[in-house]
């Protein structure tokens, strides 16, 4: 595979994988805001609860994210060549 191909891969998994973090960033705010609106304890309790569960899905998002970037990462390093064996610097 081609780098053009790779970095095209690479771009095309972080935007979907952001893309899905806009849906529990929203619901996170609304849960939130909600919570403050009603002005009673339960509700505020649920609220955070709520938002806690969203906080695990983004931390999932991220690691994705995470996941991709260092298999490109790991891609660019093998394409570059080897300092030792070329007697170049990078």
């Amino acid at each position: 595979m081609n780098t053009a191909k790779r970095s095209s891969d690479v771009v095309a998994k972080m935007d979907h994988v952001l893309h899905e973090m806009c849906q529990p960033l929203t619901v996170l705010r609304c849960r939130l805001e909600l919570g403050m609106l009603r002005d009673e304890p339960e509700a505020m309790r649920e609220a955070v609860r709520a938002g806690l569960d969203e906080c695990l899905r983004l931390n999932g998002a991220v690691a994705s994210m995470r996941d991709v970037v260092r298999q490109a990462m790991s891609i660019q390093d093998a394409m570059q060549p080897d300092v030792r064996e070329s007697g170049s610097y990078k």
